[in-house]
């Protein structure tokens, strides 16, 4: 008996693209990514108490992506500013720009037999690839690092997304 449905899914099944109006940006291949997805806490004491009621507060989207550097020009194509090598009080910043971060999960679909062992185990998969898209997406910190030796040099965007939607 097969035992592939009960497998975690791999980084080989995820696939992260970046675009932003007019296309792709931030081309490549993202080695990964990571969303969370924050309901802040807010504490409310009453009359007399020591222990607060918690509650809902905002919800808060945030990822972040990493990959090796492939172009040299990351800062211009991160955050926008085109008619200038350099980030100084002398330059006016522009709006930061507003992604779109897509990333497919493709699992495939088991067989009948392994449907229902995850079914006996409580576990639900679906067959077929699913898609999450990040609208809206700011970078609030791009960051790169170089060690000597064979290491690649990695970059990594950190930001905010104004919505999720699972497909």
């Amino acid at each position: 008996m097969s035992n592939n449905i009960l497998d975690p899914i791999q980084g080989f099944d995820v696939d992260v693209s970046i675009t932003a109006i007019g296309g792709p940006i931030l081309v490549g291949r993202f080695t990964s990514i990571l969303v969370r997805v924050v309901n802040v806490t807010e504490t409310y004491l009453e009359l007399n108490q020591r222990i607060p009621r918690h509650l809902d507060g905002e919800v808060n989207i945030v990822w972040q992506c990493e990959r090796g550097m492939l172009n040299t020009k990351v800062l211009q194509d991160t955050f926008g500013f085109f008619d200038s090598n350099s980030i100084s009080r002398n330059n006016k910043i522009k709006r930061a720009r507003r992604f779109t971060i897509t990333f497919k999960v493709g699992v495939e679909k088991a067989d009948f037999v392994d449907d229902q062992m995850a079914n006996q185990h409580g576990q639900v998969r679906s067959g077929g690839p699913t898609s999450y898209m990040l609208q809206f997406c700011k970078v609030d910190t791009m960051s790169f690092g170089a060690t000597s030796g064979r290491n690649i040099v990695a970059n990594q965007w950190q930001g905010t997304a104004e919505g999720i939607t699972i497909s």
